[in-house]
């Protein structure tokens, strides 16, 4: 397997994330301003924490991929979108592409520069931030601790009595070795005093001891550990310094609130505060592992909150502690685990001059600055962007470090496909569309184009009626040659009247299948039964969740009663409402009619490997038969009809010297806003005699003459002729 460039998309995802948690947790510390310091103090203890364990739950909490589910309802089932003949235009021919470049003599070609590795330069330096904040908590926990361990207990009336008023167990000492008190230990606390301490008040004892155990009860210790952790995270965004020096003064404000709660004088208080840090005439610096007292930068705004506090109310209520800390877990939940779904215009990616044999090969996401080798090609000279954001979604998916995964994307095909799609997108300016090149004999997806919109379920249109077919022939229904009316074009289902593009009165199901029939569907449909419809629905996979790395593929939907004979059922059957599906689904429910009837989940990935070598994921196909051969061949060549009739609608997805089959897809969809379009498909197989390709086109397209046949079906036959003539 060959190395894949890591990826630097994932930690400047994660990065973000880290960055939306943070900056939200301290936009609302102005809006809690009058509220309890210990709101503050939580908001931040939730927004660090967060920030720390984002790149964790992104990566194993299950992943919400908001993806483009068409925009629609169920359509006017009484007048399913009728398909006009298939206009008739030259095919595009096969011809052997060269993969050697003729150079001038006069102008020598540079040899293409070593990509550089980002992405394993951007972890290194992470790491080695990282490395040196962890590095400096873990000295300041062991010096804590040693601290600790070498100080002398303490058991004074006035500690006893106010340990007993807290009704909180802790060790109390004394040591040399600081000059304030402070308080560490995360599972077993111990306040440490100043040698100075042996001469304080009664009450000074109080005081500071009221002050420490508020931190035990509020875990602060755990709190600056799991503060010092997001830092290490994130060390190079400011936010998280900002957030970790705010939290430092609101647990300090948020135990000074329980120290006057207990009833202590605030002026009083204040004066031992102020003294305690006085007498340390050389303030020593406390270790990162324990809580000091009296920091002197935040001396004047302790006091000032002490003798002036704004707060209604100086404790948090617990209801509103569970509710803040519900909420944060909440947007944790969202921010981690929501990605976007809707990419932009995908960037062509660069063909591979190495490998003139077309076969798929591992997928490395081209750095910024690489130079890519000259080609004749336009898609070849195009930055591989797309691929670079596939790769990070199926290795952050897969659980495996990019540069372990091995994709099934043929670089070569991927290059003709994007090429293609743009060439479509600048004729007829879709809404959204998609491209997918499987192998029908693994699943394996050799090219796909968004793989957000591939992913998203939709109705289908007429490419649905194959399955139909498919379902009635081999439930033994109907046969191949039987004979259906087609009442001259319009059907009557009560009020509403179900309607042909053309006036039809008897086709046979070939006939049916390459003039796109609604009608002919709907007398098929009568033969077949709801029931066993939505049956072989899901026996094609529709209806459930697939397999295919990508994070968050929403289900589709199958209806879980059909009736028989109703206007509904034969809007699904037609492809026209009821039923939705992803062009992924679609796509593979074609491969195995390709396949002689045995299906194969799509895959994006070969194989994937974790960090320390092991094999985290491999692909196997699996063989799972779905269709007897003898339907899945009668279903083949009818699909062969459906293009090389002289009525049929895929007319344009014809390719010069070769045998294509295929099905035209339209149906009409609305908008968020009402606004008209069309969904315009084609799937086909090439060649149909030795299927190598089932590929899909499918396009949103605001304009009324947008069909399968004119929108779709050229750019197969386009992506088709040059995939074989590699």
């Amino acid at each position: 397997m060959s190395p894949i460039e890591m990826s630097p998309l994932p930690f400047l995802v994660d990065a973000a994330r880290g960055a939306v948690l943070l900056g939200l947790a301290l936009a609302v510390m102005p809006l809690l301003r009058r509220a309890p310091a210990s709101t503050r103090r939580l908001v931040l203890v939730l927004g660090l924490a967060a920030a720390a364990l984002v790149p964790v739950a992104s990566r194993l909490v299950p992943a919400w991929r908001v993806l483009p589910v068409a925009e629609l309802g169920v359509p006017d089932a009484g007048r399913p979108f009728a398909e006009p003949i298939g206009d008739a235009i030259a095919p595009p021919s096969v011809e052997p592409v060269s993969h050697a470049v003729a150079q001038a003599p006069s102008t020598p070609v540079a040899p293409a520069k070593q990509s550089f590795p980002w992405g394993s330069v951007l972890l290194a330096v992470w790491a080695l931030g990282a490395f040196a904040v962890l590095a400096r908590l873990f000295h300041g926990l062991a010096k804590a601790r040693g601290i600790a361990r070498r100080a002398t207990p303490l058991s004074l009336p006035g500690i006893t009595a106010t340990l007993g008023e807290a009704r909180m167990n802790a060790r109390v000492c004394v040591s040399s070795e600081i000059d304030v008190p402070a308080v560490t230990g995360v599972f077993s606390a111990v306040v440490l005093v100043p040698r100075e301490a042996l001469e304080w008040s009664q009450a000074r004892w109080r005081a500071v001891l009221l002050h420490e155990l508020a931190h035990v009860r509020q875990r602060d210790c755990l709190a600056q550990i799991v503060g010092q952790l997001a830092c290490a995270m994130h060390w190079f965004n400011p936010l998280v310094w900002l957030a970790a020096r705010r939290l430092r003064m609101e647990r300090e404000l948020s135990a000074d609130e329980r120290v006057l709660a207990s009833g202590a004088r605030p002026t009083e208080y204040a004066e031992h505060l102020l003294a305690i840090a006085t007498s340390a005439a050389r303030l020593r610096e406390v270790p990162g592992g324990a809580l000091g007292m009296a920091e002197p930068s935040q001396l004047l705004a302790r006091v000032e909150a002490i003798v002036r506090p704004r707060a209604g109310s100086l404790r948090t209520s617990a209801a509103r502690g569970v509710a803040i800390t519900a909420s944060a877990a909440a947007l944790l939940g969202v921010v981690a685990c929501v990605t976007a779904g809707k990419e932009g215009p995908a960037a062509a990616v660069a063909a591979n001059p190495a490998n003139p044999s077309g076969k798929s090969e591992p997928v490395a996401p081209a750095p910024a600055g690489a130079s890519v080798p000259t080609s004749t090609s336009a898609a070849a000279s195009s930055t591989p962007a797309s691929l670079a954001h596939l790769t990070a979604e199926v290795a952050s998916v897969l659980g495996a470090p990019a540069d372990r995964l091995e994709l099934t994307i043929d670089r070569d095909i991927q290059a003709i496909v994007d090429e293609e799609m743009k060439r479509m997108a600048d004729e007829w300016r879709p809404v959204a569309a998609t491209a997918i090149v499987l192998d029908p004999r693994t699943g394996e997806v050799l090219a796909i184009h968004d793989p957000s919109t591939a992913a998203a379920p939709r109705v289908s249109g007429s490419t649905i009626k194959s399955l139909t077919v498919a379902a009635a022939l081999d439930e033994g229904a109907i046969a191949v040659t039987d004979r259906f009316f087609c009442d001259k074009g319009a059907r009557s289902y009560g009020k509403e009247i179900l309607r042909d593009a053309s006036p039809n009165e008897w086709l046979d199901v070939p006939q049916i299948l390459a003039r796109s029939s609604n009608i002919g569907a709907s007398r098929i449909f009568d033969k077949l039964g709801g029931e066993a419809l939505g049956r072989w629905l899901r026996r094609f996979h529709f209806g459930e969740a697939m397999r295919i790395q990508l994070r968050g593929a929403p289900v589709g939907e199958v209806p879980p009663v059909i009736a028989d004979g109703s206007l509904r059922g034969v809007a699904l059957a037609s492809g026209h409402g009821g039923a939705m599906a992803s062009p992924l689904q679609m796509a593979a429910a074609y491969a195995a009619i390709a396949n002689d009837g045995v299906f194969n989940a799509p895959t994006l990935a070969r194989r994937a490997r974790g960090a320390d070598g092991s094999v985290r994921f491999e692909h196997h196909v699996e063989n799972e038969r779905v269709l007897r051969p003898e339907t899945a061949r009668a279903v083949m060549g009818m699909l062969e009809r459906a293009v090389s009739d002289e009525q049929a609608t895929g007319k344009a997805a014809r390719v010069q010297g070769v045998r294509v089959a295929g099905k035209t897809g339209t149906t009409d969809e609305q908008s968020a806003a009402g606004e008209p379009r069309n969904y315009a498909s084609f799937i086909g197989v090439a060649p149909a005699e030795q299927p190598r390709f089932v590929i899909l086109v499918g396009a949103v397209v605001a304009a009324e003459d947008a069909t399968g046949g004119k929108v779709a079906g050229p750019v197969f036959a386009r992506i088709t002729a040059r995939a074989l003539g590699r």
